[in-house]
């Protein structure tokens, strides 16, 4: 996560070097920093638009790989220890507050380090990519460290030891400052950036060379971490390096034995980073599961499920998948639909049990697990935490509410025109409607609207084909409904956030459009989970006018 002001403090001690200098040095790069500051630095007028993001990370790519700089390779986070969530909510609410502030570009880290990873994978697959189970800067410093061994004895044939030639070391690209804390050896540059453009447009980048750091400091670099940490933040914004070396050290407290062993990198038993980026076991750490966005989540179950069921196999182990849920300015929203996402999440996550799903015979699902929902409220991010196996769903003792397995049925067979009955009657019992039939067939009628239908069975109904075919009103083409394209990311985001105060939101219709927007993420989250529905749903860009022009009712 970094450390306050360290950057600050060390920043003197930097150089400019021309990118030139760089030429055939092993790089390594830190994922999600890289992603963070290109999503940072975009134009608040793009809306955090993905395809801007992704054009601006190609052009950083290909300029590195132009100046013939050997990126060895990007690493990713994987699972978040349940210890870091306090201090990522910490630091995301300070981010949303600067944004608020002075708005610049909009997307959060998970969607910005999936950017990145899925640029990489399709327009530079030759760049060796891995995703870690922690944090990536513990599994970038390891590496690093293995790596510029290599370099050892070249370096000490220098004459002059204090200032190795660029060419001779081996650099990092982040902006996190846990890279000037880690004993990585004296032939290590830190490439560190506030702006990307210095990385896509400028002839130099600025770098900070351990070896002179450690020289100036006069302790090693991990020591002097530990001593800046244990200074409160109103102490530490006008100190300087020579000030680190008159704070005493107690070096009998627990915590500095303990910060010593993780700069240290006293756990990484690796010999080599090929080494370690072969291995295996390195998806686990401890009992948690390593995670990832939704749209991605099948591809990780496809190439890791068999190390997914082993470490399942154990009672100890607690499903831990955070996924980020867009601001939509009405948490109430999330709080009324949670029992149907709470569905659809296990089904996922019982992919992690048995490879992939006979939905028929999903059964009851007891193994402990939780998932936790972010999203933007206002100035802060909230969470909710959605229990699996939620007991409240099983309403089957209700007239004309389906129980799990039932509604599992349905998907399994998926008849579009039944299934939307479905969903509608489900909706119908929970908003108490007076006219059943009247509001069914207003849902289902706002239903064939939503949904792109391409159906592969040539069973559907005349009456779903009836539905289909019903015009549709002509829509002005934006940028929002751009945005929300198919393989964007705003295909989470069914109803804009800077559409939804269209409504004036009466209790009927905020609990209407909950249940609605709980069974359509359902559905979605099963699709871009690899679940086989038999149709393919696409979702096409929802306005509060529109929805408002088919509940009308007050």
């Amino acid at each position: 996560m970094g450390i306050r002001y360290l950057t600050k403090i060390y920043n003197p001690l930097g150089e400019f070097v021309d990118y030139e200098k760089l030429r055939n040095a092993a790089c390594f790069i830190d994922g999600p920093s890289l992603a963070h500051c290109i999503c940072s630095d975009l134009s608040s007028t793009s809306v955090g638009d993905p395809a801007l993001a992704t054009e601006k990370a190609r052009r950083i790519l290909q300029r590195l790989i132009d100046k013939q700089i050997d990126i060895r390779y990007v690493v990713f986070d994987g699972a978040i220890p349940l210890e870091k969530i306090e201090t990522k909510l910490q630091r995301a609410n300070q981010d949303i507050a600067k944004l608020h502030n002075t708005p610049s570009g909009l997307i959060l880290g998970s969607f910005a380090t999936d950017m990145l990873r899925e640029t990489l994978d399709e327009y530079f697959p030759s760049i060796p990519v891995i995703t870690v189970p922690y944090e990536a800067d513990y599994a970038v410093a390891g590496m690093v460290k293995r790596y510029a061994a290599i370099f050892k004895r070249r370096v000490e044939s220098v004459e002059n030891q204090s200032n190795p030639k660029p060419y001779e070391s081996v650099y990092l690209i982040s902006s996190d400052s846990d890279f000037l804390v880690y004993d990585l050896g004296f032939n290590v540059g830190c490439v560190c950036f506030t702006r990307t453009k210095d990385l896509e447009q400028s002839k130099q980048v600025f770098v900070t060379y351990h070896k002179e750091v450690m020289d100036k400091v006069g302790m090693p670099l991990w020591e002097a971490g530990y001593v800046l940490d244990k200074i409160p933040f109103y102490k530490r914004k006008n100190l300087t390096l020579s000030d680190l070396s008159r704070f005493k050290i107690k070096k009998n407290d627990p915590h500095y034995h303990k910060f010593k062993d993780e700069f240290t990198l006293k756990e990484f038993k690796w010999s080599t980073c090929d080494e370690f980026a072969r291995d295996p076991h390195i998806l686990f750490i401890k009992n948690f599961l390593p995670s990832c966005k939704l749209s991605r989540l099948h591809i990780m179950l496809n190439r890791h499920g068999e190390n997914l069921r082993a470490k399942l196999t154990k009672d100890s182990t607690s499903i831990f998948l955070p996924v980020l849920v867009e601001d939509i300015r009405l948490s109430t929203v999330w709080a009324i639909g949670r029992r149907w996402r709470s569905l659809a999440y296990e089904i996922l996550l019982k992919k992690f049990e048995g490879g992939m799903i006979n939905m028929g015979e999903l059964g009851d699902y007891t193994r402990p697990g939780i998932v936790i929902e972010y999203h933007r409220n206002g100035k802060k991010l909230d969470t909710n935490r959605i229990p699996i196996n939620d007991k409240s769903r099983g309403l089957s003792d209700r007239p004309n509410t389906k129980s799990s397995h039932e509604y599992i049925d349905a998907l399994k067979e998926m008849n579009p025109h039944d299934f939307l009955k479905l969903m509608a009657a489900q909706i119908v019992e929970d908003s108490n409607a007076e006219s059943f039939q009247d509001l069914e067939n207003r849902l289902y009628k706002y239903f064939a609207f939503i949904f792109d239908l391409e159906i592969e069975s040539s069973q559907a109904t005349s009456s779903c084909q009836i539905e289909k075919s019903a015009k549709k009103p002509k829509s002005k083409k934006t940028k929002s409904n751009e945005f929300t394209s198919e393989k964007s990311d705003g295909l989470l985001t069914l109803m804009s956030s800077l559409n939804i105060e269209d409504i004036h939101w009466n209790i009927k219709k905020l609990h209407l459009f909950a249940q609605i927007q709980a069974l359509f993420y359902s559905v979605i989250f099963l699709q871009q989970a690899g679940v086989n529905l038999g149709i393919h749903v696409k979702i096409r860009h929802l306005r509060g006018t529109d929805f408002s022009r088919f509940f009308s009712y007050s």
